[in-house]
């Protein structure tokens, strides 16, 4: 992927406000009228400071009623304009972000995610959006808030004395190359501790994902002298970044201090030679005083934003990088008929080096029950992945219904098939959630969903606390192996798939369990084009075709009491595991 510039990045980062121009708008205006309140004193602090001069307090009164009312009007525009600016902004960029970048995440290409399944996948998306708005809305409160009180210090000071207006034009533009020339020299090194800093946030996620390997292993030291030498790597970095930070900041400071001691120097000069009022020689100093705060608060805005926008480019660079499935939209309709499946000469790999299926050929007739068994290591479920669409062949094709699934949408062909996996597809939430999850409109009818229940033996649901309406947790933590895997078959009948492809079911049950996913199974499997791939035989020994596969090629093919009979590969299998 090509490296973006500064500038493309920056016009990327503010794209999202394109479709909330009018909040964006009304934000930036409210922002502006808080700044505003500055300008409005230094103005009130000037006609005190000529009332003062010139003895007229009959004025003050007059003064004082003015600006009060000034006041209180820029405050009271500025409350109505965030409640309806601000208080819709930040969640309308929260939703704008999540609506174009969710379908970016969900879409892309699961065959590389297959093969580059790593830790940056599991960035919190969610962090990465508040990141982002978070940075936009700071970004237009510095600007609404620098942009003005630069203009009418601009303003004030030709006013005052045009060549002193050049002057300090010059000077501002000075200062901006000063920073952004040691700003630079400060972005690689705030990308490496960026990077050193994820490296320890991957390193936390392998400790708590492998906590139980840990332990048993007496190996949390070992992890923790690798953060610890992390964190030193840090600390010499933060040295180098110390240096150059101490120059653009201190250095910034200096130019500041130095330019507002001569414009002081100057401007009571000018004073003391009667060339100017009190009242203008107090204005303009409050003018500096005050423009230097705004100067050394751009400063702090740049910095942040400069480090700030490595958190913004690492997802679009992600995103840039992982092409998105091909097909998804475009292509075909399928159109389901018979289910007939058939994979000709096809090939995948993990690496471009190993080819884990090499011309692999097999045909499978429509509502059958087929099951793919054979030793582990051949790779059974990436074949189940690659029927199910979720990944691509690298030559050669998949035919569903003489309908090739590269030519095919694979969003159409999704709502034909269904892919259990041995892990079930259950989320957070209450066990009705789940069911009608994969519907698109919530089913009213409770008896039906009660007989689909009882179709799935998920007999255990009346037996929880609130029944349908009971939170699972988290990847269904409050359920044990065997009820999240009845739930999802129960999901299975409500969806009403016609290709069903089943991976390892019941390969993390106990007898028990397996004994009613076989029963939930078996209701399941009427009407449908079915594959199976398993270990545990017991799981498809009622298959109506058995396809024994071995070293990448099918050995043996028949039913179960067929292929018992041969005495070959399968029955070899049998025999070795027991409840035969």
């Amino acid at each position: 992927m090509k490296e973006q510039t500064f500038l493309q990045n920056t016009k990327r980062f503010f794209e999202p406000i394109k479709e909330n121009k009018l909040y964006s708008f009304t934000v930036f205006i409210e922002y502006f009228l808080w700044s505003s309140l500055w300008i409005v004193a230094i103005f009130f602090i000037k006609d005190i400071t000529q009332i003062l001069e010139t003895g007229i307090f009959g004025d003050l009164k007059y003064v004082l009623v003015k600006y009060l009312g000034i006041f209180s009007l820029l405050m009271i525009a500025s409350y109505l304009i965030k409640d309806y600016g601000w208080v819709r902004f930040t969640e309308a960029l929260r939703n704008t972000l999540f609506r174009k970048y969710l379908p970016k995440f969900i879409q892309l290409d699961n065959t590389l995610v297959e093969k580059e399944w790593t830790w940056k996948i599991n960035h919190l998306l969610q962090q990465w959006v508040n990141a982002h708005t978070t940075m936009l809305n700071d970004t237009f409160y510095n600007i609404a808030k620098i942009l003005p009180f630069f203009i009418f210090t601009l303003y004030f000071i030709f006013q005052i004395y045009a060549f002193l207006w050049v002057v300090f034009i010059f000077l501002y533009i000075w200062l901006l190359f000063f920073v952004k020339y040691f700003d630079a020299k400060q972005v690689r090194i705030r990308f490496r501790r960026h990077m050193m800093k994820k490296e320890i946030s991957r390193h936390v996620a392998k400790i708590i994902m492998s906590k139980y390997e840990i332990l048993q292993n007496a190996n949390i030291d070992h992890e923790l002298d690798t953060i610890s030498g992390i964190f030193q790597k840090i600390t010499i970095n933060n040295k180098e970044q110390n240096f150059w930070g101490t120059i653009l900041f201190r250095g910034t400071e200096t130019i500041l201090f130095i330019s507002k001691i001569v414009l002081v120097f100057f401007i009571w000069g000018q004073y003391f030679s009667q060339e100017i009022t009190l009242t203008y020689a107090i204005t303009f100093i409050t003018v500096i005083l005050y423009f230097e705060k705004n100067a050394q608060d751009f400063l702090i805005f740049y910095k942040n934003f400069t480090r700030d926008m490595h958190e913004m480019t690492g997802l679009w660079g992600f995103f840039d990088s992982t092409p998105q499935i091909q097909g998804y939209d475009e292509g075909n309709i399928f159109q389901y008929k018979k289910g007939n499946i058939e994979l000709k000469n096809i090939s995948y790999s993990y690496d471009e080096n190993k080819k884990v299926i090499e011309n692999f050929s097999a045909k499978i007739v429509w509502w059958n029950v087929t099951a793919l068994v054979g030793p582990s290591g051949w790779w059974k479920s990436t074949l189940a992945k690659l029927i199910a669409g979720y990944i691509r062949v690298d030559s050669w094709e998949i035919i569903i219904d003489y309908q090739k699934l590269s030519e095919t949408s694979m969003k159409s062909y999704y709502s034909s098939v269904w892919f259990l996996t041995q892990e079930p597809s259950v989320f957070d939430g209450t066990i009705r959630e789940n069911l009608l999850y994969a519907l698109w409109e919530e089913q009213g009818d409770e008896t039906a969903l009660q007989d689909i229940i009882e179709l799935a033996h998920c007999d255990f649901i009346s037996d929880l606390p609130n029944g349908l309406d009971t939170e699972i947790g988290e990847r269904g933590i409050k359920l044990s192996g065997g009820q999240k895997q009845r739930l999802a078959i129960a999901k299975l009948f409500l969806k009403n798939p016609n290709i069903v492809i089943l991976d390892e079911p019941t390969s993390a049950l106990d007898s028990v369990s397996e004994k009613k996913i076989t029963q939930a199974l078996h209701n399941l499997f009427e009407g449908r084009s079915v594959i199976v791939i398993a270990h545990r035989l017991q799981t498809v020994k009622y298959a109506d075709e058995i396809i024994v596969i071995d070293q990448g090629s099918i050995i043996e093919r028949w039913n179960h009491r067929e292929l018992t009979d041969k005495n070959g590969y399968y029955a070899e299998m049998l025999e070795l595991q027991s409840g035969f």
